[in-house]
């Protein structure tokens, strides 16, 4: 799996990332020891469109190469399915990679529940965040299947085995 959040938090790292984004978001986007604080980046570059914009530009031409590299390694050790985990699939044009596109649903309730616990969101900025996403109904209407998370996580790796399964048998 190529798991595109984590890749494009060890991009942040690399020194002329940090530069990048530090002339157009200001020093105060940096921890204590010099690091990227995605926080602070993540304040000030979802404050509207056009500051999402930039971050973008700022990134993901890096982040798509990375990705590109990751996934061909992968294919030359195994040739079978590669999962590309990414939320902005459809934003970045990524979904280009891809043979296969599935979108996983969670309800609002859910989702909220998660980004509170794992990034301390509050519902305000997690509507902030996705309204400045493509819609999830063009999402889901894009994908080829839908994985439903709503429940627990034994069930959702279920629903994942299955339509594993599914993909990898033969062509009809």
């Amino acid at each position: 799996m190529v798991d595109a959040d984590k890749v494009g938090h060890e991009l942040l790292q690399k020194p002329e990332i940090i530069e990048r984004l530090t002339q157009r978001f200001g020093r105060d986007i940096l921890d204590a020891d010099g690091h990227i604080d995605r926080a602070a980046l993540g304040e000030k570059a979802f404050k509207d469109k056009s500051a999402l914009d930039e971050l973008n530009s700022i990134i993901h031409s890096d982040l798509r190469k990375e990705l590109e590299r990751r996934i061909a390694l992968l294919l030359a050790k195994r040739p079978r399915p590669v999962v590309l985990d990414a939320a902005l699939l459809l934003e970045t044009d990524w979904h280009q990679l891809c043979d296969v596109l599935v979108f996983v649903e969670s309800d609002l309730a859910n989702r909220l529940t998660r980004v509170a616990g794992q990034r301390g969101w509050s519902e305000a900025e997690l509507n902030r965040r996705e309204n400045l996403q493509k819609p999830l109904d063009m999402k889901r209407a894009k994908s080829d299947y839908i994985v439903v998370n709503n429940s627990s996580v034994s069930h959702l790796h279920q629903q994942v085995r299955l339509l594993y399964q599914r993909l990898m048998r033969p062509a009809e």
